[in-house]
């Protein structure tokens, strides 16, 4: 019997220019996010990414011929869906604090 996988959030919340969008590329293994050196936010509004990783937090990269493994006889199962979410800078000069999390908790709700 195959196992649904296990569902996983993950919420990148920090100044602006301390490297959310690099360490969610991280996470997902690939250069899913905009992410650059500046001292003003590049992220201006959430995105959210996804990966499937496998049963050794691997992420499994659709195509990719390593994705198949001879020794299970088939392709390799995700047992976890990585969901990353990048945000705007918390104390961004461009914009007060009390907005940007508002638009956070809006987005993480589903309202935006």
């Amino acid at each position: 019997r195959v196992m649904a996988p296990t569902r996983l959030t993950v919420v990148l919340v920090g100044q602006t220019g301390n490297g959310k969008s690099a360490t969610g590329n991280s996470l997902l293994g690939r250069d899913a996010f905009v992410a650059r050196r500046s001292l003003q936010s590049v992220t201006e509004r959430c995105r959210v990414r996804y990966a499937a990783l496998d049963a050794d937090d691997e992420p499994i990269v659709p195509g990719d011929p390593a994705v198949v493994a001879e020794d299970a006889g088939g392709i390799r199962r995700p047992s976890t869906v990585l969901r990353v979410v990048d945000t705007p800078g918390t104390c961004d000069s461009g914009a007060l604090l009390e907005d940007n999390l508002r638009h956070i908790s809006a987005f993480l709700r589903g309202e935006e």
